[in-house]
């Protein structure tokens, strides 16, 4: 196993983060998380347009 796999395996904080608000803040906190979490899930209460447009 390479360094690099271990020192990311021993930043691993848990299984699981959950990220409120998929706003700019929101996707990049989740980017982020990815680094310290297995699996990341990010709840949003509005409907995301098919198509992007201003919100």
């Amino acid at each position: 196993m390479s360094r690099l796999m271990e020192a990311k395996q021993k930043t691993r904080n848990g299984n699981h983060a959950i990220v409120i608000g998929s706003g700019m803040a929101g996707l990049l906190s989740a980017r982020i998380l990815t680094e310290h979490f297995e699996r990341i899930t990010v709840v949003e209460r509005d409907r995301l347009p098919q198509q992007p447009e201003i919100r």
